[in-house]
């Protein structure tokens, strides 16, 4: 094993201000001069003996199932205090059973967001997709799916009484204790669910208004849509685009079918039984945290459940379906916590209560049979519950054999299989699991089965997988660094681990339950030492209540057992972790070697309770998901892992995807209980089309070479479309630390980017400042690198020689520093600048040369190529206006509060070349953790900054058309963009119309909306003896609108691209409103015809590439507009800059702290008007 550096003494007294946790065990070594309460999955060092569970009752489970149609009458439960229980007043009781009576149309109760079940359980219809990010490929999936940004969900409303009436909602807050637990946290932007594509489940938050008891007197809200109302507001299919070649193509889809009716759904609680001392006044008090599905799983195990273990599915979070209604003695199950369901309870573990309360009862057959006949008049409830138990029968599989198989993110990973992983550096690994959903489509149900990839740790004793990460992170520094010890914490706090040194004592009996604890920190200062006071009442005596708590003696964070001391209580001093491991545990300090050299001391108690164990202690369980941010070398090693030919992936899933969820029989008894099957063991054939290409032009006129694949071309020998002048430019060798180089040899590359940009027909003066040695600055890597010499070098550029442009060649990849650059050269200096690392530009490669020249015209306001005449319809008429919108997202260390930021890109004439961007700081947080997706305010502003940029250029004419293009939004917020920022658009135009301008016929402007999705996991791959084209993936151009999507609302796939690796992911269009092509196109069928030749030319259009691109350019620039401003916000996000938002004590003085951070956003004249994000 290797030995830990040694480390310098330090004297920083750093105090963590780190929370929560739960009471930890007393096993030693325990830091507390007081007896200290028993830990709920504590194992006594004294035998003890193992129960089983109770063998199955000889009944059968299908006489249980055929002698019960309805579920008998809950028994009387535990009275306990509702939370989101019905009005208390009687008036308002009997207005609401009186509501309940009467015809839909007629009743003014508002839905829940949460559910349709009394007390607010929520109800899911469907599990959202696993986040899909932006990308040519499952390789650009995989990438962008391992970033850090996290994404908001929208929030439900309190949950209505009367449950016959409402509309669950598919979404729910990321903060929802209920909702959450247990689900990672790394999320990105909420994902975007294909299960209910038509329904708009959640976005319809309610087809009634609510009412509230004020004074006992029902008070109405306004009316909101109902379901059939909001599926009026979405455009319908017009017609199936007939444009292009039929093509036949398999999708990663299965047909499912449901014969058993009915379903009984149960909502469940899980409340922890707490009392005094004196075993009065006891309560019940509802938990939040993992426990929730622990205590689910270990009620499901005991006997009187054992003759429906067949029958019952749940999430083991809040639902639970039966096909037979539950006996009475069922609904309410006292357990005792133990980490292993097979394992004797301890006595003194604590206590919980599992209820469960009925809700309705699901005609499944007959619901599936309306849902997929698109019958846009049954009940969004009932829709919604059906898509929820199926969804959640997927989910059931893995979650109910947590030994080998974990469930994360709708994906089933099977740990317990080697041949799925692969080992990562910094003491991880990846494996390959399998993402499935149910969603509707035309005419069937469709089960969607797609691999994939996550990281995990890796089960390796604690000090082994420490030694890895630390070969893993040389840009943590050396161990004398802070900040090196902090990132280790964060790297192991929350890790599950098994302790081994306890194996000893358990008398050989091997079968006994491991202690299992979880990590809450490596040893620091600050252990022991917050709220003494508070301490000694929660874990003192009567009899002790005179003494002092003497915490424990830690001199600096990270340090090792043999100076990590605490109280021991029977020899009355400090003793050190090494010396009393040495003395109760000699077998296991010899056979580990025990000496001084051992790792850090970690702490699996509290902070203000903490119990200390050895690195070399603790074996880390397999199965744990990494869910913090991936090193560069980590990344490229998870994709690829990830990336699949479509050939291979696509035997991968027909051999292993419907075992891996579940929907094989022999593998999983509750398919043939609750009456699925699959129609076809084959993948789905689907019928598309195959658009044609249109050719890129260039400056004569000319379509340049083609390339391999036919979706790319060649830039040898082209020139720009409309190529600008370079003047007043320079360059900049930035260096590392002690890096030296040879001015010569970057004058040489300097010299080969201009040789490069006349080449493609800009005129390009000498750079500035003929001394070459002033061409070398030092600026070296790392979140606390100082940029002096850089900042007084670009300042002096600026000054005396009036730069514009700068070329800036980097070391090396460092995302701190570039993060750097672009706010001192783009919001500091307002200089225009491109990028280079030297490894791509030090061979003078032309074909890179040309990319960083595509980058400086569209920066220089040039355009690059076009696609001829025809190939986009009515924008060539220079009446339309593109735009597009995306929102970035804090990440998941971000302090509460802390803002979105919301960019808007918008074309400014018809060759779509120059896409000025707008950003803005997104309110939308409150202290609760309520948000909204984006504010109607901030989207109108945005858009008149847009107009006026259009009219200034048009004569003063605002646009006849706007096409909006929406970042992957999730269907649950369709409805939501419609009511909300369709009216802002229209106020935006509105009031440019109020300023004096006009559109070209006078007529008010037409807007069209659309959601370009990316998130999914729909794939298409070619049909047996397809030789169309010689590539795996179907080809550039594929266009499905049939199979796999629905009649309403009016949605399409398109794959304009070829990638040259892994699997093609098209892109999913939902056109959400339309004005502008309902009257451009004659005929239904033009309609549809039009909006697939538009958008797959547009994708021919993305500035910086020489080939088609797999999302609109609209879509594709607010992304790269938004990950600019993540590189001005970095600081705010990462908590550097003063006033954090946790020390604002209102919703008013955040909102005035999050208003003021728009200084971020701001830039100077000489960019804001440009490209400046390419």
């Amino acid at each position: 094993m290797p030995r830990k550096p040694e480390i310098q003494q330090r004297n920083t007294n750093r105090p963590r201000d780190d929370r929560g946790g739960q009471n930890q065990s007393n096993l030693p070594p325990q830091v507390s001069n007081q007896p200290a309460q028993r830990e709920v999955n504590q194992v006594t060092s004294g035998p003890s003996s193992r129960s089983h569970v109770a063998a199955p009752v000889s009944t059968s489970w299908a006489s249980v199932a055929a002698g019960t149609s309805r579920a008998p009458p809950p028994a009387p439960t535990r009275t306990t205090q509702p939370t989101n229980g019905p009005p208390s007043s009687g008036n308002s009781r009997e207005a609401l059973q009186r509501t309940a009576q009467a015809p839909l149309h007629q009743t003014n109760i508002r839905s829940p967001g949460l559910g349709p079940y009394p007390g607010g359980e929520p109800s899911h219809p469907g599990r959202h997709l696993a986040p899909r990010p932006q990308g040519t490929n499952d390789l650009e999936t995989v990438r962008t799916q391992l970033s850090s940004v996290n994404h908001a969900t929208s929030r439900g409303v309190p949950a209505s009484p009367v449950s016959t009436l409402t509309t669950p909602a598919t979404s729910h807050s990321s903060r929802d204790p209920i909702q959450t637990v247990g689900q990672a946290s790394t999320t990105d932007r909420m994902p975007t669910s294909h299960a209910t594509q038509s329904s708009l489940a959640g976005s319809i938050t309610s087809p009634l208004s609510s009412i509230s008891a004020v004074s006992g007197q029902t008070k109405a809200k306004v009316a909101e849509p109902t379901f059939s109302e909001e599926l009026s507001l979405l455009v319908k299919r017009p017609s199936h685009c007939t444009d292009g070649d039929k093509l036949a193509l398999y999708s990663n889809s299965y047909k499912l079918q449901a014969t058993k009716s009915p379903l009984f759904r149960y909502s469940i609680k899980v409340m922890r039984e707490t009392s005094t001392d004196d075993g009065s006044n006891a309560s019940l008090r509802p938990i939040a945290s993992p426990l929730r599905a622990q205590c689910i799983r270990l009620s499901l195990l005991e006997a009187k459940f054992a003759r429906y273990k067949e029958g019952i599915i749940t999430d083991h979070q809040s639902n639970l379906y039966s096909i037979a209604g539950l006996r009475s003695d069922l609904l309410e199950t006292t357990i005792q916590y133990r980490t292993d369901p097979l394992s004797p309870a301890d006595p003194r573990s604590k206590r919980y209560i599992v209820q469960l309360k009925q809700g309705n009862t699901l005609e499944l057959s007959s619901i599936v049979s309306r849902i997929i006949s698109s019958q846009s008049t049954m009940g969004q409830a009932d829709r919604n519950d059906a898509l929820t138990a199926l969804n959640i029968f997927l989910g059931d599989f893995a979650a109910s054999q947590p030994s080998r198989l974990t469930y994360l993110n709708n994906t089933c990973y099977n740990f317990g299989d080697k041949s799925t992983q692969k080992a990562l550096r910094g003491g991880l690994k990846v494996i390959t699991g399998f993402f499935s959903s149910v969603r509707p489509s035309s005419g069937s149900l469709l089960v969607n089965i797609n691999p994939s990839c996550s990281a995990f740790y890796r089960s390796l004793r604690l000090h082994d997988l420490m030694c890895e990460w630390d070969q893993a992170r040389s840009d943590c520094g050396e161990w004398h660094n802070p900040a090196k010890y902090d990132a280790l914490q964060t790297f192991i706090k929350g890790l599950r681990i098994k302790a081994c040194h306890l194996a000893e004592k358990q008398d050989g009996r091997t079968n006994l339950q491991p202690w299992i604890k979880r990590i809450w920190g490596l040893a620091q200062m600050s252990d022991g030492r917050a709220n003494p006071q508070n301490n000694d009442k929660k874990r003192g005596s009567s009899s002790d209540q005179g003494e002092v708590p003497r915490p424990p003696v830690i001199e600096d964070i990270g340090r090792s057992p043999a100076v990590v001391k605490f109280w021991h209580k029977g020899k009355g001093r400090h003793v050190s972790v090494l010396d009393y491991f040495t003395e109760e545990y000699p077998s296991f300090s010899v056979k580990e070697k025990l000496s001084e050299s051992w790792w850090c001391v970690v702490n699996v108690g509290t902070q203000e309770r903490p119990t200390y164990l050895p690195a070399e202690a603790c074996q880390v369980l397999d199965g744990q998901p990494y869910k913090k941010k991936l090193s560069p070398d980590q990344t490229k090693m998870i994709i690829d892992a990830a990336v699949l030919p479509p050939d291979e992936k696509k035997k991968t899933i027909e051999r292993k995807g419907l075992a891996a969820v579940g929907l094989v029989a022999r593998n999983n008894p509750k398919l043939n209980s609750f009456g699925l099957k699959l129609p076809d063991s084959s993948l789905l054939r689907v019928m598309a089309q195959k658009l044609r290409k249109p050719w890129v032009m260039e400056a004569n006129g000319i379509s340049p070479p083609q390339a391999r694949p036919p979706t790319m071309w060649n830039m040898s020998g082209t020139k720009f479309k409309t190529a600008e002048r370079l003047e007043y430019w320079t360059y900049v060798r930035l260096l590392d630390q002690k890096e030296t180089a040879k001015a010569k040899d970057t004058q040489k590359i300097a010299a080969a980017f201009q040789e490069r940009l006349k080449h493609h027909g800009m005129t390009v003066h000498s750079y500035q400042d003929p001394k070459l040695e002033n061409h070398h600055v030092q600026f070296s890597r790392g979140p606390n690198a100082r940029d002096t010499d850089f900042r007084n070098w670009l300042d002096h550029q600026t000054r005396q020689f009036k730069i514009h442009f700068l070329l800036i060649i980097l070391p090396g990849d460092d995302a701190d520093r570039y993060n750097r650059i672009k706010v001192l050269c783009d919001k500091t200096h307002g200089v225009k600048n491109v990028c280079a690392l030297l490894k791509t530009v030090s061979n003078y490669d032309e074909r890179k040369l040309s990319n960083l020249a595509l980058k400086t015209n569209l920066k220089m306001l040039g355009v690059n190529f076009v696609v001829p005449a025809g190939s986009l319809g009515f924008i060539e008429k220079n009446e339309t206006m593109v735009v597009g919108i995306d929102v970035t997202h804090p990440s998941v260390a971000s302090a509460m509060g802390t803002p979105s930021v919301a960019a808007m890109v918008a074309s400014t004439d018809s060759r779509l070349a120059q896409w000025p961007a707008e950003l803005r700081i997104q309110r939308g947080r409150s202290r609760q953790g309520a948000g909204i997706e984006m504010t109607g305010l901030n989207l109108k502003g945005m858009l008149v900054r847009q107009l006026k940029r259009w009219t200034k250029a048009h004569d003063n004419r605002l646009p006849n058309n706007i096409l909006v293009f929406r970042d992957g939004i999730s269907e649950t917020q369709y409805g939501q963009s419609l009511r909300d920022k369709l009216p802002q658009l229209r106020s935006a135009c509105e009031q440019e119309l109020k300023n004096g301008f006009t559109t070209l016929f006078g007529q008010p402007v037409r807007i069209t909306f659309i959601v370009c999705a990316k998130r999914h996991n729909v794939r298409f791959y070619k049909a047996a003896g397809d030789k169309s084209n010689t590539f795996e993936n179907p080809p550039g151009g594929t266009y499905v609108d049939r199979d796999v999507t629905e009649e309403s609302p009016w949605d399409f796939y398109l794959q304009p691209h070829t990638p040259l690796r892994g699997t093609a992911r098209p892109a999913h269009y939902i056109v959400l409103h339309d004005e502008v092509l309902k009257q451009e196109a004659e005929t239904a069928s033009d309609r549809s015809n039009l909006m697939a030749k538009i958008t797959h030319s547009m994708c021919y259009l993305f500035g910086r590439s020489t080939g088609a691109v797999s999302i609109c350019p609209a879509v594709y620039y607010a992304h790269l507009a938004c990950a600019r401003a993540r590189c001005y916000m970095k600081d705010v996000y990462e908590g550097r800059v003063r006033g954090s938002p946790a020390d604002l004590r209102s919703d008013e003085a955040l909102e005035r702290w999050q208003d003021g951070l728009q200084q971020y956003l701001e830039l100077p004249d000489k960019v804001k008007d440009s490209m400046f994000y390419i």
